[in-house]
């Protein structure tokens, strides 16, 4: 059975403690034109919303009968431009009152991880406050999802132990149990999502590997004979049974599952009974 470790892939060195940081550029002008920032889409700037208005009141300075009302309209948006910008700095950790000369803002990221998608670089502008500029996610721990084929779902179960064995590490076997079982057949493959959980301290398992997963169903008295006792006739599987001293019959059976070169058998053959494991085809000649 196929699976495939649940977390996206990464090429980027983990962070070690929280409070370690990844810089990205933040850029603000020089003390000629104070208080320009940029932030999440919106570009404030303290003095050009003045100039803006005194400019428009000098355009029109020689229509005589615009009132002191109406200058004073174009004015009031200038202070709410301010507060704005104050406000969106300060949501980011940004005093607008300080002025950083390293024009660098620094993100702190919540948790310890390791960054799996980087969508920035040095030098870029960012003015998308609702696109992630880098993911983080804790790999100490990984998910193994297998698609488990429709027949088979009703032998797995929560806390049912497994094997699993990835393709890098093909001659270690790595044992875990169930986390969960999806309530959802994928309506495509016919198949059920079931999870293992394992813990990666050492880093040692990467996300989007595969890996082969046995699970460990109760055990179950059932007949089984070698795969070779099978005849296929009619779309059907067969088997020649001993009714009496070399008297056979040749009798349909229903497999439940193979396992190897046995296959277990779910009805039409008993526990105890004769069959001809060998050479049988001779037998339907």
């Amino acid at each position: 059975m196929r699976g495939r470790a649940a977390t996206r892939s990464f090429d980027q060195d983990p962070i070690a403690q929280p409070e370690h940081v990844v810089r990205a550029p933040f850029h603000r002008l020089e003390h000629e034109a104070p208080g320009r920032h940029v932030v999440g889409g919106d570009i404030e700037d303290r003095g050009s919303a003045d100039t803006r208005v005194h400019d428009r009141r000098d355009e029109h300075a020689h229509l005589v009968d615009q009132s002191s009302a109406q200058h004073a309209s174009v004015d009031a948006p200038a202070p709410l431009e301010h507060q704005r910008a104050d406000a969106r700095l300060r949501q980011i950790g940004v005093n607008p009152e300080v002025m950083d000369p390293s024009r660098t803002l620094t993100i702190a990221t919540p948790i310890a991880g390791s960054v799996i998608e980087l969508a920035t670089a040095a030098g870029a502008f960012w003015n998308d406050t609702n696109s992630a500029l880098m993911t983080i996610a804790d790999l100490s721990a990984i998910w193994v999802t297998a698609n488990v084929p429709e027949k088979d779902t009703d032998l797995i179960s929560k806390g049912q132990p497994v094997d699993v064995v990835f393709a890098a590490h093909p001659v270690e076997v790595f044992k875990g149990e169930v986390l969960f079982v999806s309530d959802v057949l994928d309506s495509e493959t016919r198949r059920t999502k079931v999870r293992i959980a394992f813990q990666n301290s050492n880093m040692r398992l990467k996300p989007n590997m595969f890996a082969n997963v046995t699970f460990f169903a109760p055990p179950q008295r059932a007949a089984a004979v070698p795969t070779s006792a099978l005849i296929l006739k009619n779309d059907s599987d067969r088997v020649f049974v001993e009714v009496a001293p070399w008297t056979f019959e040749l009798r349909p059976v229903e497999v439940d599952f193979h396992q190897g070169n046995v296959a277990i058998i779910k009805s039409g053959l008993a526990a105890g009974e004769r069959a001809v494991v060998k050479g049988g085809v001779l037998l339907n000649d």
